[in-house]
């Protein structure tokens, strides 16, 4: 193991004859301060919380005066090599300054604070050309030759997956012919190869593990391109399809054990779950999305706002509610906002079906104010019923508060038209089991149009 002399600053130039002048393939952070096994170091780099913890015999080798060592590894063109600084703030020092001496693309926030970084000898988008991949934070932020830096939120990444390398491939200069990544966002595809397959395999491990690294806040959850979390969408959707009829939707509760285990599921990986009749009723999934909002460590609504929409709902009347409650929510979040305007669309669609599934906008107030703006303290049924007023002005007001225009109201109508059929239907025709499930993505109107749908 290499230990740098950490009470020494060197310069740019210093560390790249440190680095013996070769070319940088990847660095990587291992957040553990445990014992590392030299034998580990190669071109798969512990970037991922899965690859944390290496041990060996040689238990001093990664102390210095008894302190435990946070480690960081560079992968050059003929070698690897590992170094060990006694603090995390030494380390990103270290790797912002040798990041830097590289290259001068990305800019100070990514450079301070990233989980690896590499230059690909090929190979990234639709045409094929060299250049620098860093993941930072939940982004995977990269660059081309001659091009401007750009910036993917992982947290979109509908798929990241290993795919067999293509014949027009072939031609890529790596050292190892492998797999390629194909990280799968709305409206673009990106494809990455590394110059060996470890290289690749690691680099897959890291950018998968950012993409479902699925926290318990609103802000940590897998998004789709509209900025709402993947579980709220295809939740709402699929009660949509199957529950908007059903009595007693969100009053009736699902099979314990099909809601915990959807939420675990969601948890893994939100955009691999697909929820199927044959094997979830529109109760079990209608359950997960009142669980997943009501634990919410901080509620859809905020807590910030919860007196000030309370005061609305409690006092003010007329056209001025509609005013303040759009000046009230303007001051959310943008995943809270949108999360809350489709939340509410439906709510509302519900509602208008309450005389086939007998939840007028009574019941389901009563049932989503406290999900939806619980907070601590305070007379607990005072709050129920403003709360409880807020969400009933929310859905009841749903099209003037959130603007919505007559091709949207046009659509909603259509859909109500399709579910009435898809409904009345499904009464005389007895349903089968399918063999298997096919996802597609369908763009409507064109490719680059914001309105893609997921069939499956």
């Amino acid at each position: 193991m290499v230990q740098p002399n950490i009470s020494h600053r060197f310069s740019s130039n210093e560390i790249i004859q440190i680095l013996d002048e070769s070319v940088l393939k990847n660095i990587k952070i291992c957040d553990s301060s445990s014992n590392i096994d030299r034998d580990e170091v190669d071109g798969s780099f512990a970037g991922d919380k899965q690859e944390k913890n290496y041990r060996t015999d040689r238990e001093e080798s990664s102390k210095v005066n008894g302190e435990d060592l946070h480690m960081f590894g560079i992968n050059m063109s003929w070698k690897a090599s590992l170094f060990g600084v006694t603090g995390s703030s030494e380390r990103r020092v270290w790797l912002q300054k040798i990041l830097e001496s590289l290259t001068s693309k990305f800019p100070v926030r990514v450079l301070t604070d990233f989980t690896r970084a590499g230059c690909l000898d090929e190979g990234i988008s639709g045409i094929w050309t060299s250049g620098w991949v860093v993941v930072h934070k939940r982004t995977l932020v990269y660059y081309v030759q001659d091009g401007n830096v750009k910036e993917s939120d992982l947290r979109k990444a509908r798929c990241t997956v290993l795919q067999h390398s293509k014949h027009e491939t072939a031609t890529l200069s790596v050292v190892e012919k492998g797999p390629l990544i194909l990280v799968d966002f709305p409206g673009q595809s990106l494809y990455l190869q590394m110059n060996t397959i470890k290289e690749t395999m690691g680099w897959h491990s890291v950018i998968r593990s950012a993409a479902v690294d699925n926290g318990l806040s609103l802000d940590q959850q897998q998004l789709t391109r509209e900025d709402i979390p993947t579980i709220v969408d295809k939740c709402i959707n699929f009660v949509y399809a199957h529950g908007s009829m059903s009595e007693g939707i969100y009053r009736r509760s699902g099979a314990n054990s099909n809601v915990t285990k959807l939420l675990t599921l969601f948890r893994q990986d939100a955009w691999s779950v697909q929820l199927t009749r044959q094997d979830y009723t529109e109760y079990d999934v209608s359950s997960v999305l009142k669980r997943f909002l009501r634990d919410l460590p901080e509620p859809l609504l905020t807590t910030e706002l919860h007196s000030q929409l309370c005061e609305i709902t409690a006092g003010i009347s007329g056209s001025d509610r509609v005013r303040h409650y759009q000046n009230v929510l303007e001051q959310l979040p943008r995943i809270n906002y949108n999360t809350t305007r489709k939340l509410m669309g439906h709510l509302h669609f519900i509602h208008q079906q309450h005389e086939k599934n007998l939840m007028p906008v009574e019941n389901l107030a009563a049932i989503w104010g406290p999900t939806l703006m619980h907070v601590e303290g305070g007379d607990n049924l005072n709050w129920s019923q403003m709360e409880s007023g807020v969400v009933s002005d929310l859905i009841l007001l749903y099209s003037k508060i959130f603007e919505v225009d007559a091709a949207e109201m046009q659509r909603e109508k259509q859909m109500q038209e399709v579910l009435e059929r898809y409904h009345a239907a499904n009464t005389t025709v007895p349903q089968s089991k399918p063999s298997g499930d096919l996802k597609i993505w369908i763009h409507l109107v064109n490719r680059n149009s914001n309105n893609c749908v997921n069939v499956t």
